[in-house]
C-alpha cells in the first residue's frame, strides 16, 4: 500500500519525538546530567526516574543503587504513585534477572509493586510490564501471556515498551516477533540502549548465522554488564575465533566470578 502525505508525516513526528523525548531520548539524557548533583533527600519523581533511565543505560551495579535509593526515598513519600511502583517494581526483579543479589526477595517483593501499581491504574503500560517481566523470571508462560495481551494495545509508539516486548516475547515466544518489535524500536529510536541488541544477538545465532550474531554482540556497549562478554564469548568461539572466545570469557569471568554457579539464573 502507498503511505500518505499523513502516513508520512506521522512517521517523522513519531521517530522526531522517540528521539527526544522517550525515556532514552536527547532531552532525559541531558535533565538526568542536571540533576547529578543533588542529594537524595532533594530528589522528587522526575528526578528519580531519571536516575532509573540512567540504570537502564548501563546496566551497571552503582547506577542501580543509585536508582534504588531514589525510588525508595520516593516510595516512601508517595506510597501510591503507580509509576514510582512499577520502576520500583523493575528494580526488583532486575535485582534477580541481572544476578545483582544485592536485595531480599526481589521476585516476591517485585510482584507484589507490580500488583499494587495495576491495582491503583490496571491500564498503567510500566506496570503491566513490570509484571510481565516478573512472570517471565518465575517461568509462570500462562501469567505472562495473560499479561502481554494487556500490553499490546498500549505499547502505541513507546520505543522503550517495543523494546522491553520484543525481548520477552523472543525469549518465550516468538523470535521473528522479538526480533520486529526490537527492529521496529530501533527504527524509532536508534539511540536506545545497547543492550537491546541481545533480540537480534539470540535470533541470528539460533539461526547459526554467526558473523550476524557477533555484528549484534559489538554493538553491545555494556562494559560493567555480563551480557556484554558472555554474548561475543558465545559467538567468537562458534566462529572459532579461539583467542577472542578466551579473553571475552576472561572479561566475563573478571565481571562475575562465580558465572558458573549463576549461569541459569542470568541466562534466565
Amino acid at each position: 500500500d502507498e503511505m500518505t502525505l499523513f502516513d508520512i508525516q506521522d512517521d517523522v513526528t513519531r521517530k522526531i519525538v522517540g528521539r527526544t523525548v522517550d525515556e532514552f531520548g536527547l532531552i532525559n539524557q541531558f535533565l538526568l546530567e542536571e540533576t547529578r548533583s543533588k542529594s537524595l533527600d532533594e530528589l522528587g519523581m522526575y528526578e528519580a526516574s531519571l536516575r532509573y533511565n540512567a540504570w537502564v543505560w548501563t546496566f551497571d551495579k552503582n547506577d542501580f543503587l543509585e536508582a534504588y535509593r531514589a525510588l525508595e526515598h520516593c516510595y516512601k513519600l508517595y506510597p501510591n504513585n503507580v509509576m514510582v511502583l512499577a520502576l520500583l517494581s523493575d528494580i526488583y526483579s532486575s535485582d534477580y534477572l541481572l544476578a545483582y543479589n544485592l536485595l531480599d526477595d526481589p521476585l516476591d517483593r517485585g510482584m507484589a509493586l507490580a500488583q499494587r501499581a495495576l491495582n491503583i491504574d490496571p491500564t498503567h503500560q510500566m506496570a503491566q510490564w513490570s509484571l510481565a517481566l516478573n512472570h517471565q523470571l518465575r517461568g509462570d508462560m500462562t501469567l505472562l501471556n495473560n499479561t502481554l495481551t494487556k500490553i499490546y494495545p498500549l505499547t502505541n509508539s513507546n520505543p522503550f515498551l517495543y523494546l522491553t516486548l520484543g525481548i520477552i516475547i523472543g525469549m518465550t515466544k516468538d523470535m521473528e516477533e522479538g526480533k520486529r518489535l526490537v527492529d521496529e524500536a530501533l527504527e524509532i529510536n536508534p539511540y536506545s540502549p545497547s543492550w537491546c541488541r541481545i533480540m537480534p544477538f539470540m535470533y541470528y545465532y539460533s539461526k547459526e548465522n554467526y558473523e550476524e550474531a557477533l555484528g549484534e554482540a559489538l554493538h553491545v556497549n555494556l562494559p560493567t554488564c555480563t551480557w556484554d562478554p558472555m554474548m561475543r564469548a558465545a559467538a567468537y568461539a562458534k566462529l572459532s575465533r579461539t583467542e577472542q572466545a578466551r579473553a571475552a570469557a576472561e572479561q566475563l569471568l573478571a565481571l562475575e566470578p562465580e558465572f558458573q554457579r549463576k549461569r541459569r539464573q542470568i541466562l534466565y
